[in-house]
Parts: structure tokens; sequence; C-alpha cells
């Protein structure tokens, strides 16, 4: 309960250094708390791996985890190694570790992403996956990567689209599709205003295949999408043919 209290004041308060003491309060608590339960050897503070843990131990730990980002302390990211540990972890507490971490003040989007993509993968591996979670995930990873590095941003766009064709089968959310659709169009339509067709290609043929998988909005899309992409590879076939022309008179000038 102190906990909790602390880092709801912590939230609010606009004083950066009361903040901060609010923050470190937290993690005095969390000292006391660990004392007291690694003396009962039977909480996911113990050292060696895991084998139990309770709501409790993972609440504590979502408490540090939330103090240690806030005050941009590099002891988060051992938390977030701590949780790796946890006998069956559960997706969901990594999804709510990357809130925690891109959260400002802590605007972690590094440690962030990492805590996404162990959910999204956590998700995966089991049989029948929750699209509907992995799927806020996915687009929570994709927002970030599109601020900080759009060469991963596409890697995600390809695995995910790889993913929804084979093994979502129809139970990919649709709103989510359309916004991985729109998403990736637009960014092509950016780089094509920008003569580089070349990316404007492989974003829009991304859309293109996504469209595929959202049947209901073919009648909507389909034909202005076939009509720019063909305008854009006649564009990308231009390029190509004049940067095949400069590179041949560059030969024969030497």
């Amino acid at each position: 309960m102190a906990n909790a209290a602390c880092l709801q004041l912590a939230r609010k308060e606009l004083d950066k250094e009361l903040q901060m003491n609010l923050l470190e309060e937290v993690l005095h608590h969390l000292e006391e708390y660990k004392l007291a339960e690694n003396q009962a050897q039977n909480s996911l503070w113990t050292q060696g791996p895991l084998k139990t843990s309770t709501s409790s131990d993972i609440l504590m730990m979502m408490y540090e985890f939330e103090a240690l980002t806030k005050l941009n302390h590099p002891r988060a990211e051992a938390i977030l190694e701590r949780a790796l540990t946890l006998p069956k972890p559960d997706p969901d507490i990594f999804h709510t570790l990357a809130a925690l971490a891109s959260d400002p003040p802590s605007n972690n989007i590094a440690l962030s992403m990492r805590a996404l993509k162990v959910a999204i993968r956590m998700h995966l591996q089991v049989e029948c996956p929750d699209f509907e979670k992995c799927s806020v995930d996915v687009r929570s990873l994709i927002e970030l990567c599109m601020e900080s590095n759009e060469t991963e941003a596409l890697n995600y766009f390809m695995e995910t689209t790889d993913m929804i064709g084979k093994r979502a089968k129809g139970l990919y959310p649709e709103i989510e599709l359309l916004w991985l659709m729109t998403k990736s169009w637009n960014r092509g339509l950016h780089y094509f205003n920008c003569n580089k067709f070349s990316l404007a290609e492989q974003w829009c043929s991304l859309s293109m295949q996504l469209l595929k998988y959202i049947p209901m909005a073919r009648s909507d899309y389909e034909e202005q999408m076939m009509s720019f992409y063909g305008e854009l590879m006649s564009c990308l076939e231009r390029e190509d043919k004049r940067t095949a022309a400069e590179e041949t008179f560059a030969g024969r000038r030497y």
C-alpha cells in the first residue's frame, strides 16, 4: 500500500525534485520488502532460478521497475531480466513493463521495445495465440520503431504480414489489419513524394499484401491502390533505366 501510494503521488507530482524523492521512497520500501521475503526464502528476489512467485511478488517487481525507469536507473534492465526467469511468465507482464518503460518521464524506448518483443514472442509460442492481445503489442512496437528506426519497423511489418498469412488464419483483428495497411500505404506515399521509389514500392507492396486479408475493404481500396502501384512501378522502371544509363556512361568515360 505504501508503494502504491508513493507511485500514485509521483505520477501526479509536477515538482521534479519531489517526484524523485517519492520514487526513491518506493525503492526504500521495496528493499524492506525484499529483506523480509528473503528471510522467508519464498520470493522471486532470492538468488537462483525462480521456482515460485506470488501476485505480491510480481506487483512489487512492477513497482520497482516503474520507480527505476522513472529515475532513469540502469538497474531497470535487470528487473526485465528477472521477469524472464519467472515460472510460466505471462505476456501481459511484459506488456505492462513496456508501457511503464515508455511512460513519461521514463521514455525508455529501447527497454519498452525489448519488453514488447518478449510479449509478442510469448504470444506466438502457444498453440492458439491470443491475436487480439498480440496485435496490440505489435502496433505499439511498430509505432515505437517508426520513431527511432524505420528499417527495423519495415522488418517488423514484413514479419507481421507473414505471421498474419501463415498463423492468424483470419483471427487477426480487422481494425488492426486496417491500421497496418494504412500505415504502410501512407509511408509508401511519403517516399513516392520524395522520389524514393524503391522504398515506396517496399511499403506499398506490404500494404497491398495486407489488403488481401481484409475482404470488406477491397471494394473501397483495391482499384485505387492498383492504379497508384502501376504508376509507382513505371517511375521505378524509369529510375532503374536512368541509373543503368548513368553507370554505362561513367564506365565509358574511364
